[in-house]
C-alpha cells in the first residue's frame, strides 16, 4: 500500500500553522517529543510536543485538489450532508479522527462523533475554507 504520511504543526501560543513538518522525534517508549518544521523565510525550528498540536493529512483532497488535514474546516453543499428540507443548503464541518472506528469523520458543533459522516464517503463535494486555529478564510 502506498499512501502519503504528512503532518502540519500548530504552535499553541499563537495558533501559527506550519505546513512543512520535516522530522518527528520519539523517545524510547515511542512517545512523540518534538518536531522540526520549516517556518517563514526558510528558517527551521524545533518545537517540543507540549508546545504544538500535530495535525495529520487524511489522504483525501477537496474539490479543488487541496490536501485535507485533521482540524480543517470544510464547506459542503451536498444533499447527503445538508438538510435542505429545513433550509440548510450549506454546512461547515470539522475533520477529526475517530479512534473507536479508526476513521476520519466530519462533524459540526451539534453532532456526537458516533453520528458523524465518514470522510471517505463524501469528500468529493467538500471545499477547505479554513481550520479551527485560523478560522474561516475570507476567500470563499
Amino acid at each position: 500500500m502506498n499512501r502519503k504520511i504528512k503532518f502540519r504543526a500548530v504552535r499553541k501560543r499563537n495558533n501559527l500553522v506550519f505546513n512543512n513538518v520535516r522530522e518527528l522525534k520519539f523517545n524510547q517508549e515511542s512517545e512523540f517529543i518534538s518536531a522540526l518544521f520549516c517556518g517563514n523565510h526558510g528558517i527551521y525550528s524545533w518545537e517540543y510536543a507540549h508546545e504544538i498540536d500535530l495535525l495529520q493529512f487524511t489522504g483525501f483532497l477537496d474539490c479543488d485538489g487541496k490536501e485535507i488535514f485533521e482540524c480543517d474546516l470544510l464547506q459542503s453543499t451536498s444533499e447527503l450532508i445538508c438538510n435542505e428540507a429545513i433550509g440548510d443548503s450549506t454546512r461547515i464541518l470539522r475533520v477529526s479522527w475517530y479512534q473507536p472506528n479508526g476513521e476520519w469523520i466530519l462533524t459540526d458543533n451539534e453532532e456526537k462523533p458516533e453520528e458523524a459522516r465518514n470522510l471517505e464517503f463524501c469528500w468529493d463535494d467538500l471545499k477547505i475554507i479554513g481550520n479551527i486555529y485560523e478560522g474561516v478564510k475570507d476567500e470563499i
